[in-house]
């Protein structure tokens, strides 16, 4: 039922209803209201997102003076953390047919997209005092990947190993974090947590070919 589904979200279900059964049963529950309007449903919706958005902007003003000077340090942490939350596919042009494997991604810095130095908060959620915002933040990364390469034999038409390399490359990448503020209403709002939104994101490593070292592959042995 949506009570149960509310109370386990810990959020709030609102009714635009005229039954007067469902009105009274909505008021003694903490996670259920009822208003017999449409418009006025609309404006309440309308001023709580208005709410947020103020919230959310005075935030981003004081993230903007240098109020909150550990924040980038407290994301790229956050990032480093969870890093593997998000699905790295490598790229890559070469002359082979190849397998990739990633092998690590490291974050080697973190900065906000906005030139005037705010994270550009965007309202999530609201509830029990606490907001929590959405921010793009981009990322340098320096990840390393196996790649495997391979050609198809010309007779048998398997495909052939002819050697392998490990390549590194630094890459920026954007990535959206989850930011709980508690008291966000107040004069200096509390940083709680800050969260790393699980993602898709693509590493371009550039042109890529079989790693020989000091080997001649031209030589009779290959």
């Amino acid at each position: 039922s949506l009570e149960s589904w509310a109370k386990k979200e810990n959020t709030s279900v609102l009714f635009v209803t005229a039954d007067k059964g469902c009105a009274r049963y909505c008021e003694k529950n903490p996670h259920l209201y009822a208003i017999d309007d449409l418009g006025s449903a609309l404006t309440l919706i309308q001023e709580r997102d208005s709410h947020r958005a103020q919230m959310c902007a005075a935030i981003d003003r004081q993230i903007a003076l240098g109020k909150y000077p550990n924040l980038l340090n407290m994301i790229e942490s956050a990032v480093a953390e969870d890093i593997w939350s998000i699905d790295w596919i490598p790229e890559a042009d070469a002359a082979f047919y190849y397998d990739p494997e990633m092998q690590e991604v490291e974050v080697v810095g973190a900065s906000f997209r906005s030139n005037n130095g705010s994270a550009g908060l965007q309202a999530v959620d609201y509830c029990d005092g606490a907001l929590v915002a959405r921010a793009t933040v981009s990322i340098e990364i320096e990840a390393t990947c196996n790649f495997t390469f391979s050609v198809k034999d010309g007779i048998d038409k398997d495909m052939v190993c002819v050697g392998g390399a490990e390549v590194s490359t630094k890459n920026p990448v954007d990535v959206d974090v989850l930011i709980t503020f508690s008291d966000p209403d107040g004069d200096e709002p509390e940083i709680d947590t800050v969260e790393l939104v699980p993602a898709c994101r693509y590493i371009d490593f550039g042109s890529v070919w079989p790693d020989y070292g000091d080997e001649d592959p031209n030589s009779e042995y290959y």
